[in-house]
């Protein structure tokens, strides 16, 4: 993790801050879910990069006005986690 995301941040760290910034208007239960999932990928061998480019891939996909239901979608913990861990 480098650059923005520097690489002495934790897994945790990480997370918090780019879903932070992803997306700033969801809420304390679905950026939990969605950090939960991000440091788990980390854990278990995916990088930073991994994770910020399928969500940039899954993201840029969607109409402008689908972009409202970002933070619907980390909530549903399951359904995030199986498009990050099928790209």
């Amino acid at each position: 993790m480098g650059g923005l995301y520097p690489s002495f941040q934790t897994a945790e760290e990480f997370a918090a801050e780019w879903l932070g910034n992803l997306v700033p208007e969801a809420d304390e239960d679905a950026l939990a879910g969605g950090i939960d999932i991000a440091v788990g990928l980390i854990n278990g061998g995916s990088s930073a990069a991994d994770i910020i480019m399928v969500a940039q891939n899954f993201l840029a996909t969607w109409p402008k006005t689908m972009l409202s239901l970002v933070p619907q979608l980390l909530t549903s913990t399951t359904r995030l986690k199986s498009l990050l861990t099928t790209q």
